[in-house]
Parts: C-alpha cells; sequence; structure tokens
C-alpha cells in the first residue's frame, strides 16, 4: 500500500514536473487575469485528502477575495490506496490507521479547523467503483485523457469522440497553449466566459447527497464536466468521513450519485457493473473500471525534471500542469503558492474572453 505519510509535511515550494514544464514561450499573451488549472490527485478514503479539499476551497475562496478577476478550475485524478481491498470489508475506524501519522483525536482536531466532523462509524472497503463515478461525472465515455483535458474543451468546444479526446495535448505536450483553462465549472463549450470554482464548494459542503432539483437528464448530461465531478468528490468524501455510509456499498453509491449528479439509478448502475470479483478485465461495466486501473498507472507512472517520481502519494496538487504540490497544505501556504506560481509566470494563462 501506498504510504500516505511521505507528503503530509508542508513543502518548501512547489516543483516543476517533467522537463518541458521548464521551457517558456514568450508568445503568450500576458493578461491581467490569472488563471490556476489544478489537478486533485486523491483517493476518497483518505482523510487528509478531505482536508486537503478543504483548504483548496479556503485557499481559492481567500485568493479571490484579493484578485477578483483570477479563475480557477479544478478536477480530480484517481490514485487508490490499496487496489486489493474487498468491498464492505474494514471498520472505518480502524481502516488506514498504520498509515495515518495522527491518532483519531487529532485528526478530529484537524477535521474542525476546516468544518469536518470526523465520525468513523461503520464499514469501508476499495473505492475503485467511486473513482469510477468521478470520472463518469466528468466524461460520457470511459477514456485515459488527463482530467485538466476536459476543463480545455470548455472553452474551445468537446472533440467529436472519445479518440478524440485522447489526443487533445497535454501538459507536457504543450504546456503553454494560448486560451487553455483547466478544470472545474458549470456550464458546457464555454468560450466567452471561462467557468470558475468559487471556492465555495458550491453547496457548501453540507449536503450529502443533495439532488439538483428541476434538471431534466438532458441538462444534467450538458453539465457533465470538471464542475460535476468535484460535487460528487464532495458528497462521496463527507458521506466516507463524516457520516455511517460505506462508500465501497454500490448500492449507497448508485443512490449518492444519482442524487448528486442527477442521472438515471440504472446509467450508474451501468458505470458500477461487474460481479463481485470485477477487476475490470470482463468489460461489464462499459470499459470504466479498466479505464480507472489504466489512470491510476499513469499517475504513479508521472516523472518530474530530475526524473523521480513525481506522485508517491495522496493528496498530491499539480497546478497548470507543471508545478506538484504534495501533501495536505495549510490554506495560507496555497494562497503564497497560488501568488508565488503566478508571479513566476503562470505558464497556462487564459485569453479575456472568445
Amino acid at each position: 500500500m501506498a504510504s500516505i505519510q511521505d507528503l503530509l509535511s508542508p513543502a518548501s515550494k512547489a516543483t516543476p514536473i517533467g522537463p518541458e514544464a521548464k521551457k517558456h514561450d514568450d508568445s503568450v499573451e500576458k493578461t491581467e487575469t490569472a488563471w490556476f488549472t489544478i489537478e486533485f490527485i486523491l483517493d476518497l478514503i483518505c482523510p487528509y485528502c478531505y482536508i486537503g479539499l478543504r483548504n483548496l476551497d479556503i485557499a481559492i475562496q481567500t485568493y479571490k477575495a484579493r484578485h477578483s478577476e483570477a479563475v480557477f478550475e479544478v478536477t480530480c485524478s484517481p490514485f487508490i490506496l490499496n487496489p486489493l481491498a474487498a468491498r464492505s470489508a474494514y471498520d472505518k475506524a480502524n481502516y488506514l490507521q498504520h498509515a495515518r501519522v495522527h491518532s483519531a483525536s487529532q485528526l478530529a482536531g484537524l477535521g474542525r479547523t476546516v468544518g469536518i466532523d470526523f465520525a468513523g462509524r461503520g464499514l469501508t472497503g476499495n473505492t475503485r467503483d467511486a473513482h469510477k463515478l468521478l470520472r463518469f461525472a466528468l466524461e460520457s465515455s470511459p477514456s485515459t485523457a488527463r482530467s485538466t483535458t476536459f476543463a480545455r474543451w470548455r472553452r474551445r468546444g468537446p472533440p467529436a469522440d472519445a479518440d478524440a479526446a485522447a489526443a487533445v495535448p497535454t501538459s507536457a505536450e504543450s504546456p503553454h497553449a494560448v486560451g487553455a483553462s483547466s478544470c472545474s465549472p458549470g456550464g458546457d463549450n464555454l468560450i466567452s466566459t471561462p467557468a470558475v470554482v468559487d471556492g465555495s464548494g458550491g453547496d457548501n459542503n453540507n449536503n450529502s447527497s443533495s439532488s439538483i432539483v428541476g434538471s431534466s437528464q438532458q441538462q444534467m448530461q450538458h453539465r457533465r464536466g470538471p464542475d460535476l465531478q468535484m460535487r460528487l468528490a464532495r458528497t462521496l468524501f463527507r458521506a466516507h468521513h463524516e457520516l455511517s455510509d460505506d462508500i465501497s456499498d454500490r448500492e449507497f453509491l448508485v443512490s449518492a450519485a444519482a442524487g448528486a449528479t442527477g442521472f438515471a439509478a440504472s446509467e450508474i448502475r451501468a458505470v458500477l457493473s461487474g460481479g463481485d470479483d470485477d477487476d475490470g478485465d470482463d468489460g461489464n461495466d462499459g470499459g470504466w473500471g479498466r479505464a480507472i486501473d489504466d489512470l491510476c498507472a499513469e499517475v504513479r507512472g508521472r516523472r518530474s525534471g530530475s526524473g523521480v517520481p513525481a506522485v508517491l502519494a495522496v493528496p498530491t496538487l499539480v497546478v497548470n500542469d507543471r508545478y506538484v504540490i504534495g501533501g495536505w497544505q495549510r490554506a495560507e501556504w496555497l494562497v503564497r503558492e497560488f501568488e508565488r506560481i503566478w508571479a513566476a509566470g503562470g505558464e497556462d494563462r487564459g485569453g479575456k474572453g472568445g
């Protein structure tokens, strides 16, 4: 099992990832608008990921209070801490206890500072199914395109099919794409006005499995993307860590995902389908399991400019497809990093409209 402990201490600086990230493109137009694409690499079962997401929300809100023109887009990517875990087989209070550096009481104190009430009640298990649903909230058919790619489509228009999706350049291929923005907010094919994460978490993170009232399935299809993905992530984080819900139980996942996304339970069950021993190879889930496995392998295989692994554990943030921030960081520290990153060039700069 990968260690959570390795990335708990605040880093002294964000680390550039990949040799191409060091290049600079002088042709990129400088604008006053600060654009941030944030890939949040997580496992829903990790308490530090939940704390880290809350701190990220607070940091975004704080930064935007100082720079009202700033645009943040956030997506998440999978990192399964225990791929061999069974479903509904472990007591929450003890699961991953050996991997934490804080006692239960210390963790509860850390949670309270950001409005999380860690409960540790009930059963838990493998998170692969939950990651399938996070991806389903992002795209209509499974692919292995990096999650930040999807936010760029919101401003440029989506490709015609999943094969075209995989061909959209990632940071290593085009780290300075003009007008490119990544990940998070609502609406589709946003050209003039990019979607913005306001840091509040949309529903203020207070409602588990909250339903979207008055939205038809077709409307919800139009809303599939980073915004919906992060909404579902917050729902599942709260259900696992603050309530007694079992994040590895498929019936719970169907109910929670249907409530948070508005998609029909039958569609969600199809994403989760497969036998109890489903390992993603039988194809019964439409390829979602295999896509998650491939995405996890891609994340674990990333290398920094010096060739060392860039992602060792969770949570990990990748800002503007370039800067890697490991471990759960306090909101004020993240704000300073955002200031430093943008002062250094920001890299992923968007235009002032269409």
